[in-house]
C-alpha cells in the first residue's frame, strides 16, 4: 500500500464503523422500546448503557491501548452489538 493511500483507507474505515455504530444503536433502541414499552424509559436505557459502552471503551484502550487491541476493537463492538439484541429480546 501506497503511503498516499493510507490515510484514505483509515478514513473509509472510521466512517464504515461510524455507520456500523450508528445502525447498531437505532436497532437496539427500537429493540429495548419493543422490550419496555417505548417510553422515555427506553430511550434513556439505550443511550444510558451505550455511553456507558464507550466510557469503558475508552478507559479499557487507555490501559491496554496497542495495535493488538485496535485491531479486535471492531470484532469485539459486532460481537456485543449481537449479544445485547439478543438479551433485551430476551427481556
Amino acid at each position: 500500500m501506497r503511503p498516499a493511500t493510507a490515510p484514505v483507507v483509515s478514513v473509509v474505515t472510521l466512517l464504515a464503523l461510524g455507520f456500523a455504530a450508528a445502525v447498531a444503536q437505532a436497532v437496539l433502541l427500537r429493540e429495548a422500546m419493543a422490550a419496555i414499552g417505548g417510553s422515555e424509559l427506553a430511550w434513556g436505557s439505550v443511550l444510558a448503557v451505550w455511553l456507558a459502552g464507550i466510557g469503558a471503551g475508552e478507559w479499557l484502550g487507555a490501559r491496554r491501548g496497542g495495535a493488538s487491541l485496535a485491531a479486535f476493537g471492531p470484532l469485539a463492538v459486532m460481537a456485543s452489538t449481537g449479544a445485547a439484541v439478543v438479551l433485551v429480546r430476551a427481556a
